[in-house]
């Protein structure tokens, strides 16, 4: 089950996994958030960069990082970033 995208209506354990540490991602997670990025980027009509660069920016750059953390469920491997 896809947990609520509204922070709203997160609980402890949810925020405590958006805060999750970028160097604490499993694989699972590093796809689930690059695959939201891309999402956005398409919505907005503009191209995504490469999976290694997006992770190298998440690691670098702060406000890029919190522009695309984790969200509740993205630790599931059928999470869908467009529902």
């Amino acid at each position: 089950m896809k947990k609520s995208a509204d922070p709203s209506q997160w609980d402890d354990n949810d925020w405590a996994y958006h805060n999750k540490q970028v160097s604490e991602w499993n694989k699972i997670e590093w796809e689930n958030v690059y695959s939201l990025y891309c999402a956005s980027q398409l919505w907005e009509l503009e191209s995504p960069i490469e999976f290694d660069e997006f992770k190298k920016q998440m690691k670098e750059d702060v406000e890029f990082a919190r522009e695309n953390k984790l969200k509740p469920g993205m630790e599931s491997s059928d999470y869908n970033a467009w529902l």
